[in-house]
């Protein structure tokens, strides 16, 4: 999740299990906040000062399509998230989405975890796509458009916010280019 307001903002970092939230967590906050290399069992959040914001993140346990991982458990966890945001914080999700298959029963799994947060979440989310590299020279918009309606129908539900991250890189970069955004979505919204 995103949040950005005078006083900071909180990020909540929403996805499925090894979509790369943990990793850019750490990215975002610039230490190691979170274990990457292990499964995401409850929320847990972590805060830093950014040049220009302060900044809160929260790591959410990641779905599975396979049943790896308990949705009920998993529900309860999401729905706790924004109470590790700082009070009167603005809040936005950042759905961590992998640059691999994308198929309707993905679509179908952002659905139904992110309808626990009610109906405004899209209005709120952001979509990230991890492990940038695997675009290899290939432009997001070409990977898109391979993935056809299923990714086209969560990106048009989340107002087409998304960027990419290499989570392989510690390029500051793209932590500055994803806050911008958010800065200027909150600049934009209520």
């Amino acid at each position: 999740m995103v949040t950005v307001c005078l006083r900071g903002f909180s990020l909540i970092l929403l996805g499925r299990r090894r979509s790369g939230k943990s990793s850019v967590g750490n990215m975002i906050l610039d230490k190691q906040e979170f274990q990457s290399n292990v499964k995401t069992a409850t929320c847990s959040s972590g805060k830093a000062q950014l040049p220009r914001w302060s900044v809160t993140v929260v790591d959410t346990p990641g779905w599975s399509l396979f049943g790896l991982a308990n949705p009920e458990t998993v529900r309860e966890e999401l729905v706790r998230g924004p109470y590790l945001c700082p009070r009167r914080s603005k809040i936005v999700f950042v759905l961590a989405i992998p640059l691999d298959s994308f198929k309707e029963k993905n679509r179908m799994t952002v659905e139904k975890y992110l309808s626990v947060l009610g109906d405004d979440v899209w209005n709120r989310t952001v979509v990230l796509f991890t492990y940038g590299d695997i675009l290899r020279g290939r432009t997001i918009d070409s990977y898109i458009d391979e993935k056809g309606e299923p990714l086209r129908w969560v990106l048009n539900r989340c107002g087409d916010r998304y960027r990419v991250f290499d989570t392989k890189t510690r390029d500051k970069s793209q932590v500055n280019a994803l806050m911008e955004m958010e800065k200027l979505f909150f600049s934009h919204s209520a």
